[in-house]
C-alpha cells in the first residue's frame, strides 16, 4: 500500500488526537519540540523525518507503519483486541486499562515497571522458601 504525505499527516493527527496526549505531554515523551509536533500534525512541515515518525508512533502506542500508510488495513482494531483479551485471558476492564496505559509508556517507563514486577516476584519467592 502506498501513501502520500497528506495521508501520513492525517493519520498522524488522528493518532495524536486518539491518544489524548497534549503536544506538551508528547514533547516530554518523544523529545521532539512541541512546535515541531504541531507543524507535523497540521501539515505545515511536509518533510517529517522517519525517526521522528518512529519516535512519535512509539510514544502513541501505534506502529510507524500505520502512520506511514504501509500497514495492512485488515489489522485488528482496539475493539477486536479488547474482545480477545476478555474472552481468551478473562481480563476485566481494569486489566485492559492497565495494558493500554502500559503500551503508552516510554521504553524506560516500561522497563521500570518490569523491574518493579521482578522485585515483587523476588520478594514473594523469598517469602515462600522453606526455612532451614
Amino acid at each position: 500500500m502506498t501513501s502520500n504525505i497528506n495521508d501520513t499527516i492525517k493519520r498522524l493527527k488522528e493518532c495524536i488526537i486518539q491518544s489524548g496526549y497534549s503536544y506538551e505531554q508528547l514533547e516530554k515523551r518523544t523529545g521532539i519540540s512541541r512546535s515541531s509536533l504541531q507543524r507535523y500534525a497540521n501539515g505545515i512541515t511536509s518533510k517529517i523525518p522517519i525517526d521522528a515518525i518512529q519516535n512519535i508512533a512509539g510514544a502513541l502506542g501505534v506502529r510507524a507503519e500505520y502512520i506511514l500508510g504501509w500497514d495492512d488495513p485488515a489489522s485488528p482494531n482496539n475493539e477486536t483486541i479488547t474482545s480477545l483479551l476478555r474472552a481468551e485471558y478473562h481480563m476485566n476492564e481494569d486489566d485492559i486499562r492497565f495494558l493500554t496505559d502500559y503500551m503508552k509508556l516510554s521504553s524506560a517507563e516500561r522497563e521500570a515497571i518490569r523491574t518493579a514486577i521482578n522485585a515483587i516476584k523476588t520478594i514473594k519467592g523469598a517469602d515462600q522458601r522453606p526455612e532451614s
